[in-house]
């Protein structure tokens, strides 16, 4: 039986080839996948051509792996004359592999006179390129997030618990849209009651143990919250008022970004989700993660940065970069800090910061606060992040 065999070459950036298989698998008929990989790649701490075909749902027996030597010409050509078929039908995604594993895909090709189905997806594009007529095809399969997490073999530990955290957030829509013009209308009033109920919660009485909260007293320290949203947490357990005291202090700003975003973007429910907590990058919790072109956006929100430039760099400054500088995420991931905060992003001038702005050229790293907030508001700055209206 004659077969339509696509030929992948693997390398740590994983989302060309899986939009590459999910946009064409059906167009072309793609009924068997050869993976040109390496030993690298295949090691426990990558396994990429496992992310891939996990990723996109195939059949492991219509899979086969050629590991090669990324830098050996003859063995590239070598390894794919030995799982050559003489009546099959080839495409080739080159997007992926080294320089070497492409030349010598192509020359196989070349050989069995089959380099009209070429194919190369530039950087940053959703077009795959023929090389030989420069055609282009468009790719209109775009990743959600947990296929993108999954492209790179990064586990979303409470994966069970996003549908109940986005629920939680659309039935408190109205309190995050009234806090938000509580802020822009008296933001020291409003940083004032927030810091009131945080202090009450590190408090030597409360010391962060939800069964030493007394409700009075919380009432008390959020008093301008609570009459001006209306909320009546009286009958709520001690763990539910625990939540509300993160929601508060922050939480709002992280659901109205969601919000906002969704919007903008006009994402469903797959492609955007808020407190994703991931395995790699040191355990960390996302605040608000999105996947929009096929690229990864993350969010880190912050309502104030404490104040001290040194509270940036530990808490925010080296998470971001972190995350940025790990192969782990691949090169669509894009690491953005939002903060209502004035005095620490910016110098005497305005103007951002000399570190910020090395970071933001050397990570890529992009960071917005209040003054952004005031002169671009959200949808101006989700513009600037996501380059629409261009």
């Amino acid at each position: 039986m004659n077969r339509n065999v696509l030929v992948s070459l693997v390398s740590a950036q994983t989302v060309p080839n899986i939009v590459f298989i999910n946009e064409f698998k059906d167009k072309f008929s793609i009924d068997y996948f050869i993976f040109l990989t390496t030993k690298q790649m295949e090691e426990d701490k990558q396994k990429r051509s496992d992310a891939i075909i996990t990723t996109c749902k195939l059949d492991e027996n219509t899979c086969e792996r050629l590991i090669v030597n990324q830098e050996d010409f003859q063995d590239v050509i070598g390894k794919l004359r030995k799982a050559y078929r003489g009546n099959d039908k080839y495409y080739f995604n080159l997007t992926g592999g080294t320089k070497i594993m492409s030349l010598g895909a192509y020359e196989f090709a070349r050989n069995i006179n089959q380099t009209e189905r070429l194919f190369y997806i530039p950087n940053n594009r959703n077009h795959a390129t023929n090389i030989e007529t420069n055609n282009l095809s468009e790719i209109q399969y775009r990743l959600n997030v947990q296929e993108y997490f999954s492209a790179y073999n990064v586990k979303i530990k409470n994966i069970n618990n996003l549908t109940g955290a986005i629920d939680c957030a659309k039935k408190r829509k109205d309190y995050t849209y009234k806090l938000w013009e509580c802020f822009n209308e008296n933001a020291d009033l409003f940083n004032e009651t927030s810091d009131d109920i945080r202090k009450y919660w590190n408090s030597d009485k409360v010391k962060n143990n939800e069964k030493k909260i007394d409700l009075n007293e919380l009432i008390d320290a959020g008093e301008y919250f609570f009459d001006r949203l209306g909320l009546d947490i009286s009958s709520e357990s001690k763990k539910r008022l625990k939540h509300w005291i993160k929601y508060l202090t922050g939480g709002w700003f992280e659901e109205l970004i969601y919000f906002e975003a969704k919007k903008f973007l006009n994402l469903n429910d797959d492609y955007i989700k808020l407190g994703v907590e991931i395995e790699k990058g040191g355990g960390n919790e996302l605040d608000v993660v999105l996947t929009y072109e096929n690229r990864l956006y993350y969010f880190e929100c912050k309502t104030g940065l404490g104040g001290k430039e040194r509270e940036v760099l530990k808490e925010t400054f080296y998470k971001l970069s972190h995350l940025k500088s790990q192969e782990s995420f691949g090169l669509g991931m894009n690491n953005i800090l939002l903060a209502l905060d004035e005095k620490v992003l910016y110098d005497n001038n305005g103007e951002l910061k000399d570190t910020y702005k090395l970071a933001k050229d050397n990570f890529r790293l992009q960071f917005f606060g209040l003054k952004d907030f005031k002169e671009k508001r959200i949808d101006g700055i989700f513009k600037e992040i996501f380059r629409k209206g261009e």
